[in-house]
């Protein structure tokens, strides 16, 4: 983790992602070229797109907002400072992967379903947004300390 001044950045990299995906893409891309089949191929393919986008993810606290980068950052979510209400540290209940949920309710942000532990961010606008990580406190005291400097709201307990 990095933290200079008004900036916070954290990236996990998500080692398990890496072995089983690799081991998976590797394998299907082998028997494909061996037994020239196009399924192995296609299933090869997929498994290299899904290793470029979610081998890991970054969070990163600067100028005036969130910013949430998944892989080598096509995915990618920044949130303004000025339009977070409130933010706290949550629980998640492990479940299958859940990459980026796009859904109704809250958006979730966490490549790894066995990260519990969660911040979760209050908008103006009503939508909510949890941020997977292994180290929740202090992207939460960084966050806190972000929106109290900006003077909007008193931290929560």
């Amino acid at each position: 983790m990095a933290q200079q001044g008004k900036n916070y950045a954290r990236t996990q990299v998500f080692s398990a992602v890496l072995i089983a995906l690799g081991i998976g893409t590797l394998l299907n891309g082998l028997l494909g070229i061996l037994l020239s089949s196009w399924i192995n191929l296609l299933f090869a393919g997929i498994g290299l797109i899904h290793l470029i986008l979610f081998w890991k993810a970054t969070v990163y606290v600067k100028d005036n907002s969130v910013e949430i980068r998944l892989g080598i950052g096509f995915i990618l979510k920044s949130l303004s400072l000025e339009e977070i209400e409130s933010c706290t540290v949550v629980r998640n209940r492990p479940r299958s992967l859940n990459v980026v949920g796009y859904g109704w309710g809250t958006r979730s942000f966490a490549v790894w379903p066995f990260y519990t532990q969660a911040i979760e961010l209050s908008m103006t606008d009503g939508k909510r947004y949890r941020i997977g990580t292994d180290d929740p406190q202090k992207l939460d005291e960084f966050i806190q300390s972000r929106l109290k400097e900006e003077k909007r709201i008193t931290p929560t307990g």
